[in-house]
């Protein structure tokens, strides 16, 4: 059974974008376009954007972290492989049974939703670049709708909000 969904009307929409290193934006660029789809994205039923951008410079973290702070409910980024952050996860979480904060049998998929991955799946992706998965997001988009995209370079809100529609046209599966 196949479903359209009208996120509109329901809790709406969490949407992850994947900017590869090697994709040519300024700092100045990627910093506005940030924040205009976060704050257009509301008009949209997007309640979450995740921005993965594993090896970016020291400068563009400083940079976006302000963003993150003003848009704290809404934007969540990623600067590291997806390895790098599992691995410092599941060091954590052993630590936190080897301390006996939390039990070995507490640990299921619930629990790893909410407690390793920011409580989120992502419903569409959006990944710039080459057309292969990325690695930083690899246990949430597992049901994700992908889209992907040749260059950031003539990326905006226009584009963005003709991939939200023709995502809502799409029939989920949620891989049935």
């Amino acid at each position: 059974m196949t479903s359209k969904t009208n996120y509109h009307e329901d809790i709406g929409k969490t949407v992850g974008i994947v900017i590869p290193k090697n994709q040519l934006i300024s700092a100045e660029d990627l910093y506005n376009l940030i924040e205009e789809l976060c704050e257009f994205s509301c008009n949209l039923g997007v309640n979450k954007i995740f921005v993965s951008i594993p090896g970016a410079s020291e400068e563009l973290r400083e940079g976006l972290n302000s963003l993150n702070k003003k848009y704290t409910k809404k934007l969540w980024l990623c600067f590291s492989d997806a390895r790098k952050r599992m691995l410092s996860e599941v060091t954590n979480l052993l630590n936190k049974v080897s301390h006996e904060e939390i039990k070995l049998s507490d640990i299921d998929e619930t629990f790893f939703n909410k407690n390793i991955i920011n409580n989120s799946e992502i419903d569409l992706l959006i990944k710039f670049g080459r057309k292969k998965l990325p690695e930083s997001f690899m246990w949430e988009i597992s049901y994700s709708e992908l889209f992907f995209i040749e260059s950031f370079a003539n990326f905006d809100k226009n584009t963005f909000k003709n991939i939200i529609e023709k995502f809502e046209e799409r029939d989920r599966r949620f891989g049935r």
